[in-house]
């Protein structure tokens, strides 16, 4: 007998017990191959969503409620290429402005919740996969990507009403926030569909489920808001190379070139701190002759705390616009002003309710002002028949959890009274707090406070 032939008999033989670890080899086996392809099945497919939802879009810079100049993504190119060095592929950039809203049809049959609306033009489409046969959009068109279209049943021609959150320069959770006007309806009819790789998928949140896209005219959208020449998202695409560096080596006498090795993103960054603006922060200088200074204003009332910092000479000077600012700034002895609604000013029996104060210090105030001491105007002090000395009682609302309104009181002693024509009192200075400096009387304030106008 063969060593072959007894192996083979000794295989018939024992088939009964070699017959379990070969089932099992074999299942292990297919479980490990079917993991490892489904494994890169997944990576590729979680790559393919990625880059549907990104286009040729490498850089963004997504600013949520904060608006900066549209004009911001035009002037871009231009940092990045010194003149007279011609790029052999330009830069694609676009400035949108991306809303959240509410999609229905007109007869109420199709509702999509969580809509997200993009203002854009021309140059968005020029960052998608597959070119986009759409050039400027029509102040009533609109645009929906297949996700929403088929969410709503819509189709091209048909009308759809979107609800969409206006920016706001306070957030909706400030005691402040206006609680009326913050949507705006806007009536479009659905121009064309796109597929998801003409940036119909196109969304900054890595998600498997298709976002709904409504897509309308940028400058449509910054009208309909009270936005006019605002955007809130900058997109970019690849960088261009960067221009060649000549240098000259010893004993030579012609130049050699070398490439830039800069990152990408700090190119970026650079172009972008050249071109930023007091205005993409929502800053402005206000002149104010009868005090020979300049006011610092924002638009979202109250400065963040790294521009306060860099204007009143406080630590905190990283931020580009806040370097800006203190560069500018003119005043030898910056002031700052925190103005805030107050329910009610009480002295003894009698009240004023609803007023404005304001927290401030040298020089437009004494330098020896204690904390417990408050300067009135003349108006307040007749009201109040308040005098220096007298006890005056401030009530105002705090915000709580879940956004309940608290009522405190602080006490002061009053310092002064102020005539009517102190600088101090020029009602500009006041922030143009949304729902009350646009009010004609008190009865129209629109804020997120209890206002008793009986009162």
């Amino acid at each position: 007998m063969t060593v072959v032939r007894l192996i083979l008999r000794s295989l018939v033989f024992y088939a009964r017990i070699h017959a379990g670890p070969l089932l099992g080899a074999a299942v292990g086996s297919a479980v490990l191959i079917g993991a490892l392809v489904v494994g890169d099945s997944m990576r590729l497919t979680l790559r393919q969503m990625a880059l549907l939802r990104l286009g040729n879009v490498h850089y963004a810079l997504a600013s949520g409620d904060r608006l900066f100049r549209a004009q911001l993504g035009l002037e871009l190119p231009a940092s990045l290429a010194p003149a007279g060095y011609a790029q052999a592929k330009p830069l694609l950039t676009a400035s949108v402005l991306q809303l959240p809203g509410v999609a229905t049809t007109v007869n109420g049959a199709g509702r999509a919740n969580q809509v997200q609306v993009l203002g854009v033009d021309e140059r968005f489409w020029r960052l998608a996969d597959r070119p986009v046969p759409l050039a400027a959009l029509p102040p009533d068109a609109l645009v929906l990507n297949q996700a929403l279209a088929a969410q709503l049943r819509a189709r091209v021609g048909q009308d759809i009403v979107l609800r969409i959150q206006k920016p706001s320069h306070l957030s909706r959770d400030a005691p402040l926030a206006p609680e009326e006007d913050a949507t705006v309806a806007l009536r479009s009819r659905v121009y064309a569909v796109v597929g998801d790789d003409q940036l119909g998928r196109f969304s900054l949140q890595a998600s498997q489920t298709p976002p709904f896209n409504a897509f309308v005219s940028l400058a449509a959208l910054q009208s309909r808001t009270a936005a006019p020449g605002r955007a809130n998202l900058l997109l970019v695409g690849a960088l261009p190379p960067p221009p060649p560096v000549f240098t000259v080596s010893p004993g030579s006498a012609m130049p050699t070139t070398a490439a830039s090795a800069r990152d990408p993103l700090e190119r970026l960054s650079q172009a972008l701190r050249a071109r930023w603006q007091l205005e993409d922060a929502e800053l402005e200088w206000r002149e104010l002759p009868e005090w020979r200074a300049l006011e610092l204003r924002s638009r979202r009332v109250f400065l963040d705390q790294p521009i306060a910092d860099a204007v009143l000479g406080g630590p905190g000077l990283t931020n580009a616009v806040a370097a800006r600012v203190a560069n500018r700034l003119p005043l030898a002895r910056p002031a700052g002003v925190l103005t805030y609604l107050v329910n009610e000013l009480r002295v003894g029996d009698r009240v004023t309710p609803y007023s404005m104060v304001a927290a401030t210090g040298p020089p437009l105030t004494p330098a020896d002002l204690r904390d417990d001491e408050v300067l009135i105007n003349q108006w307040l002090a007749d009201d109040l028949a308040a005098k220096p000395g007298d006890e005056l009682t401030l009530r105002y609302y705090v915000v709580g959890p879940a956004r309940r309104l608290d009522e405190r009181s602080a006490r002061f002693r009053v310092r002064g009274v102020l005539p009517m024509n102190s600088p101090g009192l020029d009602r500009n200075l006041m922030p143009d707090f949304p729902g009350l400096t646009d009010a004609a009387t008190c009865r129209d304030w629109d804020t997120g406070l209890p206002i008793q106008t009986d009162r």
